[in-house]
């Protein structure tokens, strides 16, 4: 009764003790009620005609999102790269144009403003290079939104790509 104790404790520790002892060890599956039926590999488990996404329909789901995305990310770019942007110095007597992406394309600087010294010319460059690039990324920020907008994107997924 002692050695019977004693495996019953073995069995319960470890399974490895209990194969050296020569008695074999059987885990029982547990059945649980009321489990969520197992999914199939490209969907399906559902009950009643009801469509479920198992791991290989979901992931081709995402895998079409992701090349959504992709046509609408190279046509934004196409987009941004054609846009011109104008910035202007305060007084207008700078003007710094660049492209919807933010690359510089030209500048201009009045004769007026060329006669004050290189710090006027610095500071009005300055003032119409930061209200350009100002306008170049008010203008990327809403193209982000329109390209990500219908993708169905759940909130920690929109808070990630920064939306």
């Amino acid at each position: 009764m002692a050695r019977s104790a004693f495996v019953g404790l073995l069995l319960v520790l470890s399974a490895p003790a209990a194969a050296f002892l020569g008695t074999t060890f059987r885990a029982k599956s547990a059945v649980r009620p009321n489990t969520i039926a197992p999914l199939e590999l490209f969907g399906g488990g559902g009950k009643s005609g009801e469509k479920k996404q198992g791991g290989m329909g979901a992931m081709m789901d995402q895998f079409k999102q992701v090349q959504e995305l992709t046509k609408r990310a190279k046509a934004m770019q196409d987009e941004l790269a054609a846009a011109r942007l104008d910035g202007k110095s305060s007084d207008g007597s700078v003007s710094f144009v660049v492209t919807g992406s933010c690359a510089p394309v030209s500048a201009e600087i009045s004769e007026e403003l060329m006669g004050q010294g290189a710090d006027a010319v610095g500071k009005g460059l300055c003032e119409a290079l930061v209200s350009a690039h100002t306008e170049g990324k008010t203008m990327m920020a809403t193209k982000m939104q329109e390209m990500y907008s219908g993708l169905n994107l759940n909130p920690e997924q929109m808070a990630q790509i920064g939306m």
